[in-house]
């Protein structure tokens, strides 16, 4: 019997006999009855809902378009059956996204989509970030990779303390022209000259060649001295060769050292002072 319920349309049709509906007689009413309980059963999904259960591992959390997640805090929620649901995982700070687990697990992104159908358990790792190694700390003043900058003081042993005044990276004509009996550099090479001022804190007098040798290194790592590369008489005023005895709090300074230095080796050149009975070394910037 068809229900006498006019008020209620659709409950009207949905309560129709299906025998009815299956007539063979009634063809116009048969069709029309499978159109109706079509819509009859798209009224019944539209309020079908789905849940989806989420879970966080790490620090951060993971929130819902549309909203209703926001887990830690509220993890499960129902949407709307076919309702498409983005899910975004936000990392603490000090923390990075690693995966998702679960119905994400195929997405590499923070941000998973997908049409929910069925419900779906899925789980956000966060991953702690380890930060960077500390910087090595800088090799020490004075070390060829770190010399003492022009200058600047330094102690170089046996009371004496020394600062590179100027540097001539191309002496030769100021040497040649110093003394007549100076020869030229060997072809290749140059003369390379330093300025300095040592001045002498320890007890009594002495003097400086005395004990400490200026050498020097350029990216040949080929020591350069002053017996084998001596460049000769130096320009006034000529330490190595007026090397005064000086008493404690005493300065002198001049034309310290000459090398004969192949030219390539003159933009890298640094030179330390040794002292002759320790091997002791404090190297000096030349640029």
């Amino acid at each position: 019997m068809i229900s006498s319920r006019p008020r209620d349309r659709r409950l009207a049709v949905v309560s129709l006999p299906p025998m009815f509906c299956k007539s063979r007689f009634v063809l116009p009413l048969a069709a029309l009855c499978l159109v109706l309980i079509g819509l009859a059963g798209m009224a019944s999904a539209s309020g079908r809902t789905e849940s989806i259960v989420v879970a966080v591992t790490g620090q951060g959390h993971v929130t819902s378009s549309p909203r209703g997640i926001s887990c830690p805090r509220v993890c499960k929620k129902a949407f709307r059956y076919r309702t498409v649901v983005h899910l975004t995982a936000n990392p603490a700070a000090g923390w990075t996204f690693g995966k998702w687990l679960g119905a994400c697990s195929r997405i590499s992104q923070p941000t998973c989509s997908f049409r929910l159908s069925v419900p779906k358990a899925i789980r956000a790792v966060f991953s702690r970030v380890v930060p960077p190694p500390a910087p090595p700390p800088p090799p020490p003043l004075g070390s060829r990779e770190n010399p003492v900058p022009i200058g600047q003081t330094a102690d170089v042993g046996l009371g004496w303390k020394l600062v590179v005044t100027q540097a001539y990276p191309d002496a030769t004509g100021a040497v040649l022209a110093a003394n007549e009996f100076n020869t030229p550099p060997a072809e290749g090479q140059q003369f390379f000259m330093v300025a300095a001022t040592v001045t002498y804190t320890g007890s009594g007098s002495a003097t400086f060649l005395n004990g400490v040798s200026l050498k020097a290194l350029g990216a040949s790592n080929v020591v350069y001295d002053d017996l084998t590369n001596d460049c000769g008489v130096l320009p006034d005023p000529d330490l190595p060769l007026n090397d005064p005895e000086i008493f404690s709090g005493g300065s002198v300074s001049g034309n310290a050292a000459c090398w004969s230095v192949a030219s390539p080796d003159a933009n890298s050149l640094e030179m330390f002072a040794e002292v002759d009975s320790t091997g002791q070394r404090v190297f000096f910037a030349l640029h």
